[in-house]
């Protein structure tokens, strides 16, 4: 199977501003780059329906494609510290555009240990909804979902909040432009 993978040095920039593409190839010696715009009006989550407009580009053109090992994905470790694990009440959101949600299982913010069951997890849970999970290390947890998918390949603010004085735990998943 050929691939291509590439990404950016930055999210956004303005005109004038420089943007490094990085580009590894996977199968393929050869790979073509061209700058396009990608129209897209349809705000059905069904349906991926979109137009590129081709843009005149000094880069555009054939290049030598290399592999170059990277980890897909966007992620940050966080040492553990007081300041989280003492929390009594808390809320923790994330914006996530959820690629494989049928996948089963996947972290989205956690501070979890499995070895003693404490902590929270924020996650898609197996059915591919928005989740969260507590622990107090006693051996009991505690997990509420939304219990509605998220769409693929559509922006969510996942959030889950935790009221320690009324023990209440509450999980919210909000498409991007729908309230929820």
């Amino acid at each position: 199977m050929k691939k291509i993978m590439g990404y950016c040095s930055a999210w956004t920039v303005m005109p004038g501003d420089t943007l490094n593409v990085m580009v590894s190839t996977y199968g393929p010696d050869r790979y073509r780059a061209d700058l396009v715009r990608v129209i897209c009006g349809n705000d059905d989550p069904d349906l991926d329906i979109y137009r590129e407009e081709e843009i005149e580009a000094p880069f555009a053109g054939e290049y030598h494609g290399r592999e170059q090992i990277t980890i897909a994905g966007s992620y940050v470790t966080i040492p553990s510290s007081p300041l989280v694990t003492g929390l009594g009440s808390f809320t923790v959101q994330a914006w996530v555009f959820p690629t494989t949600p049928e996948k089963g299982l996947q972290g989205l913010i956690s501070n979890w240990d499995d070895a003693t069951a404490s902590g929270f997890a924020l996650t898609i849970d197996d059915s591919g909804a928005a989740a969260m999970r507590l622990g107090d290390g006693s051996g009991r947890t505690v997990e509420v979902t939304t219990g509605r998918p998220l769409a693929k390949r559509r922006w969510h603010l996942v959030s889950a909040a935790y009221d320690a004085a009324a023990a209440a735990l509450s999980p919210h998943p909000s498409p991007l432009g729908v309230t929820a």
